[in-house]
């Protein structure tokens, strides 16, 4: 089937998912754009492919639709598009416990940087990821095209600092240095914005508290996801990789 009209539901439905937050949390659904966000993606509901994309046979046997290209790029917020989106269902709120290892974030609102650190932590290992209510859509567009996928791979969990129990480790400009942290099983290593750091409240609560020494007369500070991709590093015992 081919949808030709801007005006069709199919469209109409696609292009809200795509723009709106409180309708992708009502529906239960996010769009993954892109072909190798498909390796990793769950409970496909719908594939829509640009009308000059050859699906492989193994897509071919999702509910799939065509649409047209002047369309589909209009509808696409990559600069090259690369022709092909799916509808999946989001992943069901997981549950915390003290024995994982998560990230916390707090108030984060770039995108790519939040989708960013979703990668990250996948990469090194970790069991999930938690946010707080400042923080972007975890399921946003850009946040999911900047995960590559790895928002199906990792516990996702909405929560405020006071729900959470455990070793939670701050990131501060006054904290010790990551060797000296005392890590035994699960923690949380939590992460503030560029802009406004840490709430008071989670540096607080925080049993412990780390920093990465930079030169300060020559950067004020880290990005928030190079930062957390260096402390997850140095937390982490390094993975076995496979070829």
């Amino acid at each position: 089937m081919l949808l030709t009209s801007p005006e069709n539901s199919e469209i109409k439905n696609l292009r809200k998912l795509l723009s709106d937050a409180a309708y992708r949390r009502e529906q239960k659904a996010l769009v993954c754009e892109g072909f190798k966000i498909l390796q990793f993606a769950k409970n496909v509901r719908t594939l829509y492919a640009r009308e000059d994309i050859v699906l492989p046979e193994n897509l071919q046997k999702l509910r799939h639709r065509y649409i047209a290209k002047n369309i589909f790029d209009a509808l696409s917020s990559m600069e090259n598009p690369q022709g092909i989106m799916t509808v999946c269902a989001r992943p069901k709120p997981a549950k915390y416990s003290e024995k994982k290892r998560y990230i916390f974030l707090d108030r984060l609102q770039d995108p790519g940087n939040l989708g960013t650190i979703i990668r990250t932590a996948a990469a090194f290992g970790l069991d999930g990821l938690i946010y707080n209510k400042g923080c972007v859509d975890v399921f946003a567009p850009k946040v999911v095209r900047a995960s590559m996928g790895a928002v199906f791979t990792l516990d996702l969990l909405a929560a405020e600092i006071t729900d959470l129990t455990g070793n939670i480790i701050a990131a501060d400009l006054y904290g010790a240095a990551p060797e000296n942290l005392q890590i035994n099983g699960g923690f949380v290593l939590a992460i503030g914005s560029e802009g406004q750091g840490l709430a008071a409240e989670i540096l607080q609560r925080a049993s412990q508290k780390v920093s990465l020494p930079i030169h300060k007369n020559k950067a004020e500070s880290l990005n928030a996801a190079v930062a957390a991709g260096i402390l997850l590093y140095l937390l982490q015992k390094p993975p076995k990789l496979t070829a």
